[in-house]
């Protein structure tokens, strides 16, 4: 009896550290009506705008010569509002949506073309609301990892509009020890878990719920099912747990199967969590 009871124990040590929970297959509601009309204080639009120098290609006595020339780039995406450990409110975003890669040189009067940014001039992140209620506001970035393509960016106190999320940001990867010691590395996410997006509906600045699923994982990044458009990178991704949802995304781009299947490339919060909630600061 004693040696069966040993075995038991010692099953339960090896596989419960592997099955914490499993996120729903099914959509589930949230705390908003479902159309998410007017989150007008907690998803925000992110606009980053300046200049820097790309490459002009001009002509010299027949001979094409590279030249540096100024020009501008205008960047729009999306954020979401957090409360951070110590009360104060920031906002999650892509970091693409704060970091220029590309600028538009005017090459005629009625001509432009976008090359390659070779040296930053200016820069200024701004946010703003989907009504433009709240006007626009100046913000400064406090983190940015382009690898992973996460930022966070520090809620000005003036801002009228600082309502922050009222949905638990979520680890999709843990990592514990089985009973060799050995470090193990599990993904909580699942091909098939339903996952939302909030973005501005197509054509408008209402916002929407788009829904999809899981469709591959892929590290640090996972793909759904969701059609994303352009601008909302940035975007809040949720899943749900019995229910109940959990932030544990943003949008990061569109892709196309080789049949023209559109997908959607999201971004893992994992490395922003421990940063608002857990010991380490900014």
């Amino acid at each position: 009896m004693r040696k069966w009871i040993g075995i038991f124990i010692a099953l339960c040590f090896l596989v419960l550290p592997t099955c914490p929970w499993a996120f729903d297959k099914e959509q589930g509601k949230f705390p908003w009506t479902d159309e998410v009309w007017d989150l007008s204080t907690t998803v925000v639009i992110v606009q980053t705008v300046g200049s820097g120098y790309g490459s002009h290609p001009v002509y010299e006595n027949g001979k094409e010569v590279i030249r540096k020339a100024i020009g501008t780039f205008q960047i729009t995406g999306m954020g979401t509002v957090v409360r951070h450990k110590s009360g104060e409110l920031y906002i999650i975003t892509a970091a693409h949506v704060v970091e220029p890669d590309t600028v538009c040189i005017q090459q005629t009067k009625n001509t432009y073309f976008t090359t390659p940014l070779l040296e930053l001039i200016d820069s200024k992140v701004m946010i703003t609301d989907q009504y433009g209620k709240y006007g626009v506001c100046p913000v400064k970035v406090m983190f940015k990892n382009s690898e992973k393509d996460l930022a966070i960016l520090k809620v000005p106190k003036e801002w009228a509009a600082r309502q922050p999320i009222g949905i638990e940001l979520k680890h999709t990867v843990v990592i514990h020890q089985d009973h060799t010691g050995k470090v193990v590395v599990q993904d909580l996410l699942e091909i098939g878990d339903a996952v939302v997006t909030v973005a501005k509906a197509k054509d408008t600045w209402w916002y929407e719920a788009k829904k999809g699923t899981v469709r591959t994982l892929d590290g640090v990044w996972f793909t759904s099912t969701i059609i994303a458009e352009p601008g909302d990178s940035g975007s809040p991704v949720f899943v749900f747990l019995k229910g109940k949802p959990l932030y544990i995304g943003i949008v990061r781009a569109r892709g196309y199967q080789s049949n023209g299947e559109l997908f959607s490339q999201i971004v893992r919060l994992d490395p922003i969590v421990t940063r608002v909630f857990g010991s380490e600061g900014f």
